[in-house]
């Protein structure tokens, strides 16, 4: 199973952890996990190369797990953007879980940083 936490200040997601395999079919042609993938993939490409935040990208393909932590202080002009992203992720996460029942586990834990 894929487990996806966020970390939440309040209202704000401030990091996502990714890790696991969800184990619906063999590594390397299972749909979940590569749906799953690009989808994080896309949110580390937002954050960094085409806003420029600076997120922490922590990838460690021999645990199947990636973390991405966005920093303290976004700046005012990039924060909504860098929101809009990771909560869509969450949203996308969420009917991902639905579609595929008992392959993906999502939480939400309090971050401190």
């Amino acid at each position: 199973m894929t487990t996806i936490t966020f970390f939440t200040h309040g209202a704000h997601i401030k990091a996502i952890e990714m890790s696991g395999h969800a184990y619906r079919s063999p590594s390397g042609s299972d749909i979940v996990c590569a749906a799953l993938t690009s989808a994080v993939r896309l949110v580390e490409a937002g954050l960094n190369d085409v806003l420029d935040v600076g997120a922490k990208a922590e990838i460690f393909p021999e645990r199947t797990r990636v973390k991405i932590t966005l920093p303290e202080n976004i700046a005012a002009d990039k924060a909504l953007a860098c929101g809009t992203l990771v909560q869509a992720f969450r949203e996308h996460a969420g009917h991902l879980k639905q579609e595929y029942p008992g392959y993906i586990d999502i939480k939400e834990v309090d971050y401190d940083a």
